[in-house]
């Protein structure tokens, strides 16, 4: 194929990737930093995905806010402050509502649906001293109740409910909010040396939006700078704090990964070359490889995962390797460069490219879109080098001096105690493959795949030792096939909660059944209430002149007139009108009621299971840890499965003894690589399994390609090095990320590269052993 004919095709492809990258431009680019987001959309319990999804998503719109003072400080300064920050925030586009604490209008709702309902809503502790007839004591009640500091709360209440029942209700629901008290419109805790102003927030939009994230991030910055940080500190906590730091952290590793490799790449270019022209190849193939890359999985998954890009912005160092074939190469002609060296690089190609095939293969998002960023990537790299590389005016050379340093490490390796060297390390897949094997079934944690701030974390765990926030992780899924058959099981699951409570195992609770009472259960608090009617308790509260015989006779009858029915939940929390209740009511999924029960203060989680096939337990940071192990385990054996098919596609090749001693010593680098992760104490993780994936990928090349150097061993030699180096770099610099499993993914390359190179470079001792002469005058033709 003539020069000019690359050239054009080359124009055409590069054209279309140029509109394909203008498109996404236009529409917003969408990058995805939600680690979910990696997962199957389907997995074990569709109706516990769905209803984990749904309520996810609300919960991830909140925000939480503490703003702390001295109580000898606190003063209208700081109300104004927190006020401030309230309209802030309500006057922000993307936020749907600001209030301190419980908005008035939803305690007034709630008041007033417990006051409706007091003949139906009862406290467990009413209902005992009903039941062994100790009627009298509610009198007791009321009378301590009056000479309390808090008696004008309950006054109004005594004609319609002389006993307190819905005021006790009220009273016991409201213990996990921990006693906080009123400020105007603002609430607040107090202890002897802090007072503590809540601030709580739902955004329009999803967290995880860019635009939403820096608008209020912005706003609340400017906010903290107004207010003298001596007098009031501010704590917040919600997904979009930590998404945002995810995100930005993320693109500081990109830069770090993509600067650092550039800077290395120049270095080893003016190093080899004396010239920075050779500079340009390299940079084309770097761009075209990444661009290409992010512009496939953005056009096929329609976005692309803040990892993948961390991920994909190391494939700088594998991209690379065929530009540098290329300006190694010792021929002067281009076209003649191109031919020498397009099998090695084709075999390179199509080694790398069924390693991440394989890796594809797998049923999960997050390994496809590395997949496919990988392989798109590559074969973009590949034909640019092939198509467009020799079309440039540049007839770069490797200095003599490079090739006199390259060969003197040439002939350490292929000394006689380095042959002895590659047989010992034949010893580590048989110890690697043991541990692995041994280690299997520990479960993976799925927060080391989360960069997780510290003073994020901190300010979180501040805020939860203030207001008792429910877990977003962890709760249970009530469903039933009838909302009767919910609220049933809403009861007996209450009663789980209630002795779990008692015994400090959770600190508190949020369930529909606190609010809205079965039929079954209404009728037996009716029959309880019946009782006490029957008895003189209301004749004892009418001697203490706290209601007339007119109102006790009109309470009566209105009590005569309650029949129990069947809830309407969906009407129930409109009466409600208490959002925090109705965030808990998922509505009918795959034919089944479902609602969430909120835990909060969850002190052992062991305790934590299923009652019943209708009562299920979720702990989504156990249950995604699970899939990742899964995973983990897929992955490892897609990888052997890689290896056999580069196996047998290299012994089509050049037979099945080079085919051996070209993937040796790949796979003794991935065992090497193993084998120093666990010694040195990590962990083997998904992300160190897709490690090994580019370790086999970039040891295949390695040796695939001093495998067809032919006569052209030295610059072959000095082109392996210069890619080992460069890849180095790349992933090297993964082992700097502030997030463990991406620093452990750099780790394991730097172990894993070096290995990979020293045991190639060895290997070629045994491929000329056999090949001899023969294989020079073949690649010569």
């Amino acid at each position: 194929m003539g020069l000019d004919k690359r050239l054009y095709i080359w124009t055409g492809l590069f054209s279309l990737l140029v509109l394909a990258l203008i498109f996404i431009i236009q529409d917003g680019p969408r990058i995805e930093s939600n680690i979910l987001k990696l997962l199957p959309s389907k997995q074990y319990n569709p109706i516990v995905d769905k209803a984990f999804t749904q309520f996810s998503e609300e919960k991830g719109k909140q925000l939480f806010f503490l703003v702390e003072t001295e109580t000898s400080q606190a003063d209208d300064n700081v109300s104004f402050a927190v006020q401030e920050l309230i309209e802030i925030l309500k006057k922000n586009q993307y936020v749907e509502s600001a209030y301190s604490g419980i908005s008035e209008k939803e305690r007034r709702s709630i008041a007033k649906f417990i006051f409706d309902n007091r003949f139906y809503l009862m406290t467990e502790g009413d209902a005992s001293k009903i039941k062994n007839g100790d009627y009298h004591s509610f009198s007791d009640l009321v009378q301590q109740q009056l000479y309390s500091p808090f008696s004008g709360e309950v006054i109004r209440l005594l004609p319609k409910d002389p006993l307190l029942f819905s005021y006790r209700y009220a009273k016991e629901l409201k213990l996990s909010e921990r006693n906080f008290q009123q400020d105007n419109e603002l609430i607040f805790l107090a202890d002897k040396e802090h007072r503590y102003y809540v601030v709580r927030a739902k955004l329009k939009e999803s967290p995880f939006s860019r635009s939403v994230q820096k608008a209020l991030l912005k706003e609340i910055s400017t906010f903290e700078k107004q207010w003298d940080s001596s007098r009031i500190k501010l704590y917040r906590t919600g997904a979009m704090f930590f998404a945002a730091h995810g995100f930005e952290s993320g693109e500081r590793e990109v830069s770090t990964i993509g600067v650092g490799s550039i800077a290395g790449i120049f270095l080893l270019i003016l190093w080899a070359f004396r010239s920075l022209t050779p500079l340009i190849s390299i940079l084309l193939t770097i761009s075209v490889g990444v661009a290409s890359g992010f512009a496939v999985v953005h056009t096929i998954f329609n976005e692309i995962h803040l990892i993948t890009l961390i991920f994909g912005a190391s494939l700088i160092g594998v991209s690379v390797d065929y530009a540098f074939h290329y300006l190694c190469s010792s021929s002067v002609n281009r076209k003649e460069r191109i031919e020498r060296i397009f099998v090695a690089i084709t075999l390179g190609l199509a080694s790398s490219v069924i390693g991440y095939l394989a890796l594809g293969t797998a049923p999960f998002p997050g390994l496809k879109q590395m997949a496919v960023f990988c392989t798109s990537g590559l074969i973009a790299s590949y034909v640019t080098v092939v198509l467009l590389i020799p079309c440039l005016p540049m007839n770069a050379r490797l200095t003599p001096t490079v090739l006199t340093q390259v060969n003197a490490l040439a002939s350490v390796f292929r000394a006689e105690k380095a042959k002895l060297l590659f047989f010992g390390c034949l010893i580590f897949p048989i110890y690697a493959g043991f541990s692995l094997w041994k280690a299997m079934p520990e479960v993976e944690d799925i927060r080391q795949f989360q960069n997780k701030n510290q003073e994020l974390a901190g300010e979180q765990n501040k805020i939860k030792d203030v207001v008792a926030l429910g877990e977003v992780n962890q709760f249970f899924i009530v469903k039933g096939r009838s909302q009767e058959l919910l609220l049933e099981s809403l009861e007996i699951l209450q009663q789980q909660l209630e002795l779990w409570k008692s015994e400090g195992i959770i600190g508190g609770y949020l369930s529909l059944g606190q609010y809205l009472p079965s039929r079954k259960r209404k009728q037996r608090n009716i029959e309880l209430y019946s009782q006490l009617m029957d008895s003189d308790a209301l004749n004892v509260v009418v001697d203490m002149e706290l209601m007339t015989r007119i109102e006790s006779k009109a309470l009566t009858e209105s009590f005569i007139q309650q029949i129990p029915g069947r809830v309407d939940i969906e009407s129930s929390l409109q009466d409600l009108g208490a959002s925090a209740i109705s965030e808990q009511w998922l509505g009918k999924i795959d034919d089944e009621f479902v609602t969430i029960v909120s835990l909060s203060s969850i002190s052992n989680l062991s305790e934590m299971k299923d009652l019943n096939a209708d009562i299920l337990f979720v702990d989504k940071v156990d249950s995604v840890s699970r899939i990742f192990s899964e995973y983990k385990k897929q992955s490892l054996l897609l990888l052997l499965l890689a290896i056999g098919v580069i196996l047998f596609t290299l012994s089509i090749r050049r037979g099945l003894r080079n085919a051996l001693i070209v993937i040796a010593s790949p796979v003794c680098a991935i065992s090497i690589a193993i084998t120093t992760l666990l010694v040195f104490g990590y962990s083997v993780s998904l992300f160190n399994v897709l490690a090994l994936f580019l370790v086999l990928g970039v040891g295949v090349d390695y040796g695939v390609f001093l495998m067809e150097s032919g006569d052209e061993d030295k610059e072959t030699s000095t082109a392996v090095l210069l890619a080992a180096l460069t890849t180095l770099l790349s992933f090297g610099l993964l082992s700097l990320s502030e997030t463990p499993a991406i620093q452990g993914f750099g780790v394991t390359m730097l172990f894993g590269i070096c290995s990979a190179y020293i045991l190639a470079s060895i290997s070629f001792r045994f491929l000329q052993s056999e090949k001899g002469s023969s294989v020079k005058g073949d690649i010569s033709k």
